[in-house]
C-alpha cells in the first residue's frame, strides 16, 4: 500500500526535500508522471491572481483557496476517463512511498500537493504520512 508524504522543493535559497521518492508535481518544472497531478496552467494562473488580489486579507484568502480547491478537484475528476491518467495513477499507487513536491510553503496546507495526497490518493487506499522535513 502506498504511503504518501508531501514536501517543499528547494527554491530561492530555501532547502527542500530531495529524497529518492520525490515526485515534482508542479506545472512549470515537473515532468512525466508528476504532470498528471499538477494544476492546469489556466487554473494555476487564476489561483495565483486571486491569491495576490487577496493580499493578506484572511477572508479573501480563504475564498480564493476554496475556489481553487474546488476547481483543482474538478480537474482531477475530469482526467479520470483518460487512460493515460489512469495509467499514471496506477503507476503511482503501485509504489511503496512517494513524496509529492511543489514550491508552496505549506504551513496552512493551501497547496495542491495536499489535495492530491488527501483528496485523491487517500480515497484510493493510500495512507497520508504527513509533511517531510527538509533535507540538506
Amino acid at each position: 500500500m502506498l504511503e504518501i508524504f508531501t514536501g517543499r522543493m528547494s527554491c530561492h535559497g530555501v532547502k527542500g526535500y530531495r529524497g529518492p521518492d520525490a515526485l515534482n508535481i508542479t506545472r512549470g518544472s515537473g515532468g512525466g508522471l508528476g504532470l498528471y497531478f499538477a494544476p492546469s496552467r489556466d487554473l494555476l494562473n487564476e489561483g495565483l491572481r486571486l491569491k495576490r488580489a487577496a493580499k493578506k486579507d484572511a477572508g479573501k484568502l480563504a475564498e480564493a483557496w476554496s475556489w481553487y480547491e474546488t476547481k483543482f478537484i474538478e480537474e482531477m475528476r475530469a482526467q479520470w476517463k483518460d487512460p493515460l491518467f489512469r495509467g499514471a495513477l496506477n503507476s503511482l499507487l503501485g509504489r511503496k512511498t512517494v513524496t509529492l513536491l511543489c514550491y508552496c510553503g505549506g504551513r496552512q496546507k493551501r497547496c495542491h500537493r495536499f489535495l492530491v495526497a488527501e483528496s485523491v490518493l487517500v480515497k484510493l487506499g493510500a495512507t497520508y504520512m504527513g509533511e517531510r522535513p527538509k533535507e540538506t
